[in-house]
């Protein structure tokens, strides 16, 4: 499912713009863009654990940096930076553009102690990402439902339909072979047969109905992955519409089955967004 949340906090005097987005997808990906990368690990699992499925994109910006940063803290920056250099044996000439940028990371709280609060605040974030996602899904499963009994009703047209427009056909094909020549009873009888058999959609029918129940069924599933198999059913289902489609020549079916597909299209498009 897709989903989307944002918080605002206040840590250190700053504020921290926290964003997690999702997208639809059948395993978990994780994705952390921020300057936090020790926190990484601890927060996909927590959002595995939560979300399961999804990819999921994680970003903490600051939305508002200190807005008058210390002496003190220019010091600390230059000096935690000096000495990083010194430990893998580098020696660097400070110019005026490298002391500014470090000036300018002396602008941004420090917040390697708070660490605890960030993770708390994006384990509510998460939670708020989840709720988004079920709404999503609440909405998906009632267009599911009513495309599903657009596909009943569509179909109880062509049960309906289907045994007057076989006998129509066979009245037809039958003054055709009496007005060309004399034939025999059991020619036109046999000749009947083969029409109606062409035309006899019954087994499609029942198929039908065993597919619209069984994604009913999938609908109401709870925790289980359901789309792959949705879009299995959605194939069988249009399998069995075009086959009726091929076997008609009644216009009430035939626009029967060009609105079954149209549906079953949308039924396609909402399972690649269900897991």
């Amino acid at each position: 499912m897709t989903g989307f949340a944002q918080r605002e906090v206040v840590l250190d005097g700053s504020s921290l713009s926290l964003t997690v987005r999702s997208v639809n997808q059948r395993g978990f990906e994780f994705y952390l863009r921020s300057g936090f990368p020790e926190l990484e690990m601890d927060l996909k699992q927590k959002a595995k654990i939560l979300l399961q499925r999804g990819k999921v994109e994680l970003t903490i910006s600051y939305s508002q940096k200190t807005q008058a940063p210390s002496i003190d803290r220019f010091k600390q920056k230059y000096s935690e930076f000096s000495k990083a250099l010194t430990e893998i044996g580098l020696s660097v000439n400070y110019d005026a553009s490298a002391l500014y940028r470090i000036y300018e990371r002396s602008f941004e709280p420090d917040l390697l102690n708070q660490t605890g609060d960030i993770t708390k605040e994006i384990e509510l974030l998460f939670l708020e990402l989840d709720r988004s996602r079920k709404k999503e899904g609440d909405a998906h499963l009632v267009e599911l439902k009513g495309l599903i009994a657009k596909l009943t009703g569509f179909r109880e047209v062509v049960s309906a339909r289907a045994e007057k427009a076989t006998e129509e056909k066979q009245s037809t094909l039958k003054a055709r072979l009496l007005s060309l020549s004399p034939i025999d009873d059991s020619r036109v009888l046999q000749e009947i047969a083969i029409l109606a058999d062409k035309l006899a959609i019954g087994e499609e029918l029942v198929r039908l109905i065993a597919h619209e129940e069984r994604c009913l069924d999938l609908l109401k599933k709870e925790n289980t992955p359901q789309g792959k198999e949705l879009e299995f059913m959605s194939q069988e289902l249009l399998r069995e519409w075009n086959t009726i489609g091929s076997k008609s020549q009644d216009s009430v079916i035939t626009h029967a089955v060009v609105d079954a597909k149209g549906c079953i299209e949308q039924i396609r498009e909402l399972a690649a967004n269900v897991v």
